[in-house]
């Protein structure tokens, strides 16, 4: 009895940590997420799918290893443990998880922690996740399409794009031309203003803002297309300046560009004449209208007619009118012949001379 008594007393008096010798308990030298440093970021497009694995090495017996995000132990998932021995028969433990990144994952820490019975502190290896993402869709403030900017007018549009990751930057064209990329950014929001006076080039442009980062395959993009109101510049009449007793003459007018189209009316001798008018789209959506009068001289026309042609642009209130003077020659000559055919023959001969022939 003596011999199991020593023997019971010698195991009781063994420490945790004579064990430990006797077993030859290793803890691990290392412990490494693969191809990563300890604390590192680890930059992943949004949808991409990762390995993480997770090596334990130099440990006798082989540790155990535990994955968390942000501090809480994940269950179950794409575990993929595996054990090496080496020569010296201590092991070396992997662990490998797969992860479908997303956009929470933007700043998500993963940590592999060695679980061992000789380790006196925690081991762990972390990484976070920085997510990179496009920029999201830009919004255009200040104009929306049927709104109406005159010539001159002040406008101000503001293209702002949140999110993206790394920070997107903003680019302004007009008619696929750049004209402003300088921007600022508050947080994740990124905005381009860009002020200018209206003039009427500006009528049908087409701005477009463009919001981009490292990962965008393509801009993200916002269009606005003007609509400027503006009078017409120009406004003539053409046509004959004489004519004799009986011609039939017409005169036409044209005014243009603006937009809306004007409005024509014709004043003859001072007198209010009805007509119509067309209208013809020209570049940068101006409109060039057009207006026809058709008249018989008659011996009760005055020797000098007046043909006026008014542009009138309602939506601005402004009007622009052109006059012109016709001349009626030889109507008193048609007195002195049987015929009117000869009195047009005879006063073609002397068409010059009889302009201020008294009847």
């Amino acid at each position: 009895m003596t011999f199991f008594t020593d023997l019971r007393n010698f195991y009781n008096n063994f420490s945790e940590h004579d064990v430990d010798i006797i077993m030859m308990k290793v803890p691990p030298k290392k412990l490494e997420i693969q191809n990563h440093a300890n604390g590192s970021t680890l930059q992943v497009r949004e949808a991409e799918r990762i390995a993480l694995t997770c090596i334990s090495r130099h440990s006798k017996p082989a540790a155990k290893l535990k994955w968390y995000r942000n501090g809480v132990l994940l269950q179950g998932g794409s575990f993929h443990p595996r054990e090496e021995i080496t020569g010296s028969r201590v092991h070396t433990t992997l662990s490998t998880i797969t992860v479908y990144v997303i956009m929470d994952d933007n700043g998500a820490s993963y940590t592999c922690e060695a679980i061992h019975g000789a380790l006196t502190y925690a081991l762990k290896a972390k990484i976070t996740i920085d997510v990179l993402y496009p920029p999201g869709i830009p919004e255009i403030e200040g104009y929306q399409e049927g709104d109406i900017v005159q010539v001159g007018d002040t406008l101000t549009l503001a293209c702002i794009t949140r999110g993206g990751n790394p920070q997107a930057e903003l680019i302004w064209y007009r008619d696929n031309v750049q004209v402003d990329m300088s921007y600022t950014t508050s947080g994740r929001e990124v905005t381009n203003i860009r002020t200018f006076t209206v003039d009427k080039t500006d009528n049908n442009a087409m701005y477009r803002c463009e919001a981009s980062n490292s990962v965008t395959y393509h801009p993200r993009i916002a269009t606005v297309k003007l609509s400027v109101q503006f009078a017409p510049s120009k406004i003539a009449i053409t046509g004959p300046t004489e004519g004799i007793v009986g011609n039939v003459i017409t005169m036409s007018c044209a005014a243009g560009p603006s937009n809306p189209a004007s409005r024509l009316s014709w004043v003859i001798d001072e007198k209010v004449v009805p007509t119509t008018a067309s209208e013809v789209e020209v570049s940068k959506g101006g409109w060039l209208t057009t207006s026809n009068v058709t008249v018989t001289l008659t011996r009760q026309d005055p020797d000098n007619k007046t043909f006026s042609c008014h542009a009138d642009n309602d939506a601005l209130k402004e009007t622009i009118k052109e006059t012109v003077y016709f001349s009626v020659v030889c109507k008193y000559f048609f007195d002195n012949f049987d015929t009117h055919w000869l009195g047009v023959r005879r006063c073609f001969e002397r068409l010059i001379n009889c302009q201020h022939m008294q009847p």
